[in-house]
């Protein structure tokens, strides 16, 4: 004899990229239910060598409760710490022209840098 599963009902995810917590009222009246968040916030999380900001990821995460909207985090590797390429500058990627990349682009670090 074989077992019949029931199909489970779930609501449809709906996701939004970034999550500004000011936005957070219009993304739950949209119907969004998930956002992403930190994966390019290194340098907001960690503004210096050995020091580390939580409160903003902390308040953002508090808003988006209340609105029942859920998180998910990324791992903020896609881009080193401002002040991680002012130390060591030579961790940026260089471009065709030999020159390096400006520090905003995403994913211009050399990851097999030492320093990163």
């Amino acid at each position: 004899m074989r077992r019949r599963w029931r199909q489970r009902v779930r609501p449809a995810a709906l996701a939004a990229a970034g999550a500004a917590p000011a936005a957070s009222p219009r993304r739950h009246a949209a119907g969004f239910n998930f956002v992403r968040l930190a994966e390019f916030a290194r340098t907001k999380l960690e503004p210096s060598a050995g020091s580390h900001d939580f409160s903003w990821l902390d308040a953002a995460l508090a808003t988006l409760n209340q609105q029942r909207i859920r998180a998910v985090l990324g791992t903020p590797t896609a881009s080193p710490p401002a002040w991680l390429v002012m130390v060591n500058p030579d961790m940026q990627l260089v471009g065709i022209n030999g020159a390096p990349l400006r520090y905003s682009s995403r994913h211009n670090v050399n990851h097999l840098h030492a320093g990163f």
